[in-house]
């Protein structure tokens, strides 16, 4: 279909500097779209891209959110943009700025309040436990008096976590009482003067595998699971590959809690599964889109397409069935993971793991739009420092 045949084919996509924005562009782009992009620096990954029909920068919405708003919304009347899909954790600060922008635009955003109990882990873990869903146990430790008499009932191994973070920010795990004091010490510390309290969590052994779903008004529309092969921190965190599977319990779980909640968006739900059990616990959902997006969108599910047709009423293939066992690499996350190892665990082993050849598509580079793979690398090599530092 071409763009001319489409009502208002302009698309903008926000956060364009990562992998799951390059990957929303060239899906919205290879269904007719016009599809522009925006980010906080000027040298970004999506602007490099055959598919992107136009580039502009804004102020960072961590550090200006009125700045990054009025931009954006400037953007928006200025190239008359008809669906606006944020790609990260911009699309939180939209929301909750949703009526300054015009009613000529559908913002692919969920509402406010279902995207705060989403993110927040202990909100999150308190809404499973009222809908049923398995979860590890998980403990809120607001000071330090506080962290001493609730010892005695909290796990001797498990993992602190501050409330909002993603990827593996804000994670770090402990083996026994002594090292727990030390440690949520050290977090406390590093918060930010008025952030809420890190949680303590039960720490469970297994694979990570998640489900993905988009939902309007609380009815699923598209979903689709995959299980981590490889994770770019030796603990977990981001996936650098990853295959294609079906996860049929966390989907029921991902769909009560939808409903529950009448959530319009994208959500990742992600969970630890014990490989000889089948045991399951959710661990945290980020009500946005993900890293390994571009993975989903190379089997076929369309997400943002989907959304521009939601947007104008226009019909498209619910819950369409994707190709099993697919496997996807983040080749530059890959590379990080590697040179992250101990380099006790370096050498031939370890380079071999990292060897498998196996892939059937890629999360960060395609032979017909190379140019972002480079920009990207250039980024990541740019901020070496800070991307091997300890945490």
């Amino acid at each position: 279909m071409s763009s001319a045949s489409l009502p208002n084919p302009r698309v903008l996509v926000t956060y364009g500097w990562v992998r799951s924005s390059w990957g929303l562009i060239r899906n919205l782009a290879r269904h007719g779209l016009e599809v522009y992009v925006g980010d906080h620096q000027s040298f970004f990954m999506s602007r490099f891209s055959r598919y992107c029909s136009g580039w502009f920068q804004y102020p960072h919405f961590h550090a200006d959110t009125d700045g990054f708003i009025s931009a954006v919304v400037d953007y928006i009347m200025k190239h008359d943009i008809g669906v606006y899909i944020p790609s990260h954790e911009e699309g939180f600060l939209v929301a909750k700025h949703r009526d300054r922008f015009p009613d000529s635009v559908h913002v692919a955003v969920a509402d406010y309040e279902a995207i705060r109990t989403l993110d927040h882990k202990l909100h999150a873990q308190q809404l499973a436990e009222e809908l049923g869903v398995p979860h590890p146990a998980t403990f809120e430790i607001g000071s330090e008096s506080s962290l001493e008499t609730s010892l005695p009932h909290l796990p001797e191994k498990g993992v602190i976590k501050v409330p909002f973070s993603h990827g593996s920010h804000g994670v770090s795990f402990f083996e026994n009482h002594s090292e727990l004091r030390e440690r949520w010490a050290r977090v406390m510390a590093e918060q930010p003067e008025g952030a809420p309290a890190p949680i303590v969590q039960q720490f469970v052994h297994g694979t990570i595998q998640t489900v993905m779903v988009l939902a309007e008004k609380g009815e699923v529309k598209a979903n689709f699971a995959r299980r981590n092969v490889r994770e770019k921190e030796t603990f977990g965190g981001a996936a650098v590959k990853c295959e294609s599977i079906l996860f049929p319990e966390a989907l029921e779980d991902a769909t009560r809690i939808v409903r529950h909640l009448s959530y319009s968006g994208v959500a990742m739900f992600e969970y630890i599964v014990d490989r000889e059990s089948g045991e399951r616990w959710l661990m945290e959902v980020n009500p946005r889109y993900w890293g390994t997006t571009p993975h989903d969108l190379n089997c076929g599910v369309s997400y943002p397409y989907y959304q521009y047709c939601l947007a104008h009423g226009l019909p498209f293939r619910e819950n369409p069935e994707y190709p099993l066992g697919h496997r996807s690499r983040w080749i530059a996350g890959d590379v990080i993971s590697y040179f992250k190892n101990p380099r006790s665990e370096r050498g031939f082993r370890v380079a071999r793991k990292h060897l498998d050849f196996d892939d059937d598509s890629f999360m960060d580079f395609s032979i017909d739009d190379p140019v972002p793979f480079l920009v990207q690398s250039y980024l990541y090599y740019k901020h070496r420092a800070k991307i091997f530092s300890k945490r």
